[in-house]
Order: structure tokens, then sequence, then C-alpha cells
């Protein structure tokens, strides 16, 4: 066939084809609207909702901390001679127990040096001592002498104003004699020599007054000096007695003990090491308790309990699910709130106590009990103050700005509430839901005030015709 022939076979096929594609169009049947509309209801679960009184829970993360810590430094220098079989990284020791053992040979005789020193410097004072009584025994001599010396002077210069009175009558009788005696005589008659003899006997018991006076201040500065003797020994003794003590607390201190009950976390001394003063040797924790601290947000503070007097803040459950697994727990108890935020979260920081953290004492109710370690990060779960009259329903199931879905008499009620505490697992509601409503827990693609539902097990809605 040529060229020419082809085109036209082309040409009558296509041309045929046109007119039969509109010869079917043409005598194809109308279809006939008659308008039928099929109304189906959105099957949905539903829950009834819960109202009463409830605990919530603040679950919050928390840092586990030890409640006494202490970083043990040696007070005197020397080698270690012994070491405790327990003084190891994880070991326990008991308090007061032996840790590292110190050589005590120079503390032992530096303490017995003291000893000698403080029986001589005792000595020297007992001997001031006896110095002081005798000295004292010679001032009460003294004190006698002059007290015997005042009573003489006394008495001279009675019998003195005695004699006076004599040689007075003996003048007038010698007045009235008119006799003319030689010197001599007349002295006698006037009783001359017997005023001067009264006269210097005066004389002496004063001289010898002025004596004791003299040995009385002598004697004086010398029991003011062996009282200062005295006391030179007691303060030589008091330094002395200062040096044994001292020498008897480092002598003490070569024994380095356990301050409490405690697990080793690290030990940087050892049998043959040369240890110095102020370099850390250990590094101990309590065992009796641990400090889990709560990072808790500002707004969740007023729903925890804590201590006042004698009564326990609320109770705490400590979960490590990577280390424990999820059924396991520790139980604890709120302590306090730490007065100052985190710098970096702004939280605020409530101190949990939790007793034997490593289980260590037996307890048959919880034989399982995980140990806590110190520097983990654990979640807590702090049981809050109850909420009363409160709805409950699960948190996945409190829709965009605090609305709940209800199912009421088939449609669906876009119901607006009040929330009053939200935990991982729980929204509390105060208003807005009623105890037994049906809350809707599927999630709609297409939410609309009151679309018709329906649950597992209804009627479906019935096919209707609209013009």
């Amino acid at each position: 066939m040529t060229r020419l022939g082809q085109i036209v076979v082309c040409v009558l096929v296509a041309v045929g084809a046109y007119f039969a594609i509109r010869w079917i169009n043409a005598s194809e049947p109308t279809a006939q609207r008659v308008g039928a509309v099929k109304e189906t209801a959105m099957l949905v679960e539903v829950v009834p909702a819960e109202q009463g009184d409830f605990s919530p829970e603040i679950v919050v993360v928390g840092a586990v901390e030890p409640e006494r810590e202490v970083h043990l430094r040696p007070r005197v220098a020397g080698m270690v001679l012994d070491r405790a079989p327990n003084f190891v990284p994880g070991g326990f020791v008991a308090a007061g127990e032996m840790l590292l053992q110190i050589d005590p040979t120079d503390y032992e005789t530096t303490k017995r040096a003291r000893k000698g020193e403080f029986e001589q410097a005792q000595a020297e004072r007992d001997e001031a001592v006896a110095d002081a009584a005798r000295i004292a025994a010679e001032l009460d001599q003294v004190r006698a002498e002059r007290m015997q010396s005042e009573a003489e002077l006394e008495q001279a210069i009675a019998d003195l104003q005695v004699e006076e009175g004599r040689q007075l009558i003996a003048r007038r009788d010698y007045e009235l004699l008119g006799e003319k005696l030689d010197e001599k005589q007349r002295r006698l008659a006037l009783r001359e020599p017997q005023l001067a003899a009264a006269r210097a006997k005066i004389a002496a018991v004063r001289t010898r007054i002025a004596a004791a006076d003299a040995r009385l201040l002598a004697t004086q500065a010398r029991i003011t000096a062996a009282k200062a003797a005295v006391e030179a020994g007691k303060a030589r003794m008091d330094v002395v007695q200062a040096a044994i003590d001292q020498a008897r607390h480092d002598f003490e201190r070569t024994t380095i003990k356990a301050p409490f009950e405690a697990q080793v976390l690290r030990r940087m001394a050892d049998k043959g090491s040369e240890v110095s003063t102020g370099t850390e040797i250990a590094h101990l924790v309590g065992v009796e308790a641990y400090w889990v601290i709560a990072s808790v947000p500002l707004s969740k503070l007023r729903w925890i309990r804590f201590p006042k007097g004698d009564e326990r803040g609320s109770t705490v459950y400590v979960h490590h699910d990577a280390a424990w697994g999820k059924r396991r727990r520790r139980v604890g108890h709120v302590k306090s709130l730490i007065g100052t935020l985190d710098r970096a979260t702004r939280l605020a920081r409530v101190l949990v106590v939790v007793e034997d953290p490593l289980a260590r004492q037996p307890d048959p109710e919880r034989p399982d009990r995980p140990a806590l370690i110190v520097g983990s990060l654990v979640e807590v779960r702090i049981q809050g103050e109850p909420l009363t009259q409160v709805a409950k329903i699960s948190r996945a199931h409190l829709r965009k700005d605090s609305t709940v879905w209800v199912m009421r008499d088939g449609k669906l009620d876009i119901r607006k509430v009040g929330v009053v505490f939200q935990d991982p697992d729980h929204a509390y509601l105060h208003t807005g839901l009623e105890a037994g409503e049906q809350v809707v827990t599927t999630n709609l693609s297409t939410v609309a005030k009151d679309a018709p539902l329906r649950t597992e097990g209804a009627q479906p809605a019935r096919e209707t015709a609209k013009p």
C-alpha cells in the first residue's frame, strides 16, 4: 500500500471512532435523582466519670544525696601500719571502727616526755608552796611579836604616867620640907632616875616595834614573791598539762576511726602509705538515711504536707525503672522545703528522706527493697493532700482549652470544665462534670457540638430520604 493510502485509512478510522462515541453518549439512559441522605452516628467508646475524694500524685525528678557525708583527713602525720579489712570502696564500717592505724611511736615518746616535764613542774610548784607556807609562819610570828611590843608600849606609857604622878608628889613633899640637898640626893628625892628609866623603856619598846615593822614589810615582800612563785608553778603545770593533753590527743589520733556507720565510697591511703595532716584519705557516707532532693513546680507546693512538730510529711514513692524495674520502689517522706529555688530550673526544692537506703535491715513486708545509689536521678511520686468532691478522669481525656467530650442523649457535648489539679495520669475537676456522666474516650477526626454518637452494640441510625 502506498503512503497516501495509509493516510486515508487512518483518517477514516478516526472519523468512525468519533461518530461511534457520539452515538453511545446519545443513546445512554438519563439517571433520575430521588435524593437519599444517610445520617450515620459516630461509633465511640465512653467511660463513666468518677467523683469523690482522691489523693493525687506529684510526679517530679529528684537527685539522691547522702544525709551524712565526710571526707576523712588525718590530724597527725606518719606511716600507716594497719588497715581494716572493710576499709575498701563499697565496704561498710561501723561507728567507731578502726580504719587506719598510723605509727604512734613518736607520739608516745612525746607523751612520756611531757609527763616528765609535768612531774618536774609539779615538784617546783610544791617547793614554792612549802616556801610560801614557811614564810607565812614567819609573818605570823613577826605580827605576834609586834602585837606583844605594842602591848608593852601601852604598859610602859601607863608606867610613865604613874611615875610622873609620883614625881609630882615627891616634888611637893620636897618643897614642903624646905631642906637643902646635894644634887644626887635631890634627884633621888624627886625620883628623876625612875622617870628616866620609864621614858627609856618606852623608847626601847618603840625601837622594837619599828624593827618589827621592818621585818613585817620584808616578810610580806617575801610572801608575795613566794605566792608569785606558786602561781608561776601552777601556770607552768597548766602549760605542761596542756602539752600532755595535746600529746595524748595526737597519740589517740593515730588510730583513725569511722565517725558513724558508713559506706566507703573512696579510699586514698593503704598500709605503708605516708600520710600528712589535711590530706584526704577517704570519702564516707552514712547508711542510716539518704536524701532525695526533688525539684517541684511552685504551683504544686500547696498540695504537699510538710511536717509540723512530731508528724511526718507527705508519703513519697521513689522509682528508678532503669535500675529496679517498674514494680520495685522505695518509700520515704517529705522532710522540709529548702529555702531557695534551683538557679537553673527556678523550681522549688523539697527534701525527701529515705531511711535504710541500702536495704541493709531486714523488712519482712518488703524483702526485695532496692538500694539507692548516691548521685542517681530518680522519679519521685509525692502523695498530695486529698482533693474532696472532685471528678477524676484520665488526663488523655482532657481536651483542648480545658474541655471534656461528654456523650449526652446520643449527642456530643463539648463541656468546659474547671481543672483543680493534674498529675501524669489523671485530671481532677471541680466543676463541669458530674459523677456517672459518659466521657468520650475516642479521638474524633471531626468535632462538632451535638454531633450524633453511638456506642458499640447501640442501634445505628436509619436511612432517611430527602427530596
